[in-house]
């Protein structure tokens, strides 16, 4: 285990994170990340998940978003203040029947992820196309994930027999080490290793300019799923909206249900309006007073 390694696994150890130290090991790799780099095909889907978690429908495309800076958190690769876009993409898996909307609420709410966990949660998830190749990066994929799609295990496969040694082992390691956290669920001071590191490649770094984000394969899927997370610029300069669906997640013990509620219509000042699916009148009624949306013209029954 190199130095930078040990210090970064007593951070961990004792859930202290020292950003000085952080910085000062980061340092050492401005010129020489051992990254995979992997290009997303213009026209790719993206898929986007919002929690209504006001118990409203969402009136603005901007809303669906990356959030404003106030509200931007340390995740697994954005930092507090530091707002980044969040989406997962189709892959392999989605020939299975291993829907990307299911990976994408997986990222959002927590009421998929507990096995015993009853109840109903709404997401809101939009469908979002970039007008031209987006170029990422990813470190080597853990071989932790239970459920690799063949992407990840492509990935590992392409690190192995071509990418490793084509660094240092100080490099090589390190990218390894970073790999395996990204795999891990949040504990100790993760979230603020992983994030730096994905912000100091994509904004500080000699590859900096190349690059409009990472990927990695979703945790919360054991690996089945794929994630981006985006740079701003990127999405403003070239990532469109295409349209949204609210939905409506039904768990109980072991099964889940997602239904379908309304799909979106875009009016040309970005605001967007709601037409309910008929499957779905019942659950407005009960969730959100249906004759309260009409009068307040958030929805419509119609298409225009």
């Amino acid at each position: 285990m190199t130095k930078h390694i040990q210090i970064l696994q007593k951070m961990l150890d004792s859930g202290h994170f020292d950003s000085s130290a952080m910085d000062e090991i980061l340092s050492c790799y401005q010129d020489h990340p051992a990254i995979i780099h992997y290009k997303l095909p213009v026209g790719s889907k993206i898929i986007r998940s919002s929690l209504n978690s006001e118990n409203q429908f969402h009136e603005t495309v901007s809303r669906l978003s990356y959030p404003p800076q106030m509200c931007a958190r340390t995740d697994r690769a954005s930092i507090e203040g530091k707002p980044m876009f969040y989406g997962s993409i189709f892959t392999s898996a989605y020939k299975k029947n291993a829907y990307p909307r299911i990976f994408s609420a997986l990222e959002t709410t927590d009421i998929l992820r507990d096995y015993q966990r009853k109840g109903k949660a709404f997401t809101t998830q939009s469908l979002w196309l970039p007008s031209r190749d987006l170029h990422l990066f990813s470190f080597p994929f853990s071989k932790s994930y239970t459920r690799a799609c063949d992407e990840v295990k492509f990935q590992w496969k392409i690190w192995k027999e071509q990418l490793f040694e084509r660094w240092p082992n100080v490099y090589s390691e390190f990218s390894e080490f970073l790999g395996d956290l990204i795999a891990q669920e949040n504990h100790s001071c993760l979230y603020e290793i992983t994030a730096s590191t994905i912000q100091f490649i994509l904004n500080e770094s000699t590859a900096a300019p190349n690059l409009d984000g990472v990927i990695y394969p979703s945790v919360w899927s054991a690996g089945e799923g794929m994630n981006i997370c985006l740079k701003t610029k990127t999405v403003d300069e070239c990532v469109h909206f295409q349209r949204a669906a609210l939905q409506c997640i039904d768990k109980n013990v072991g099964e889940s249900m997602i239904l379908t509620v309304a799909e979106s219509y875009l009016l040309p000042d970005g605001t967007l309006k709601w037409i309910p699916t008929e499957e779905a009148l019942m659950f407005l009624e009960r969730e959100y007073g249906f004759e309260n949306l009409l009068k307040r013209g958030t929805i419509i029954l119609e298409e225009v």
